[in-house]
């Protein structure tokens, strides 16, 4: 706040004692500057909001905001001070601020098959994911609520995260298989 809209706040009689030099006026330019910090950070407040834009260390906090913390590495959930440097989930904070930001529409397609192959492209970096609920038994028989899901098999370092996402967002009764062998399509993105 500048110095004139402090003054402005203050009854009649406190302003016509403002003057050069006098006590009055240095408590006004103290208050004032008092302001500043608080009003830039006020003033950038969207950088901290956007996904693309927020410092790494705000990530973990727009993700809990998002209900996407349910994917975080164990690991990195029981330190109690989490390196900066290292991302929450395995394929590292350009997939996390991609999630953040696809949430609402992952949110959307929850419990389809299109969704679960978006959350898993979306959150790896790699594209090719395929759900297939036409599994049959070792007898040729279909095997009744079970999916089986193709990976590229460059994602398999992400192994763990792809089965926190697909043990979170399958439907409670189904079961399911994680095959990166057959996979032949789908790279990095």
């Amino acid at each position: 706040m500048r110095p004139e809209a402090i003054a402005s706040l203050l009854p009649r009689v406190f302003r016509r004692t403002i003057g050069a030099g006098s006590p009055l006026e240095a408590v006004i330019e103290v208050m004032a500057e008092l302001q500043t910090p608080c009003e830039q950070r006020i003033e950038e407040l969207d950088v901290h909001l956007d996904p693309w834009r927020a410092p790494e260390a705000s990530l973990p906090f727009l993700a809990a905001w998002v209900d996407l913390e349910r994917l975080f590495d164990p690991a990195w959930l029981a330190d109690e001070t989490p390196d900066a440097a290292v991302a929450p989930i395995s394929s590292g904070t350009w997939c996390l601020r991609r999630l953040i930001a696809c949430a609402a529409d992952l949110s959307r397609m929850r419990g389809t098959r299109r969704g679960l192959a978006t959350f898993l492209e979306v959150a790896t970096g790699h594209a090719g994911f395929a759900i297939r609920d036409d599994v049959r038994g070792k007898d040729g028989r279909p095997i009744a609520f079970h999916l089986r899901i193709e990976a590229p098999p460059a994602s398999a370092p992400h192994e763990a995260l792809i089965r926190r996402i697909v043990d979170q967002e399958k439907p409670v009764h189904v079961t399911y298989e994680l095959d990166f062998a057959n996979r032949t399509n789908g790279g990095a993105r």
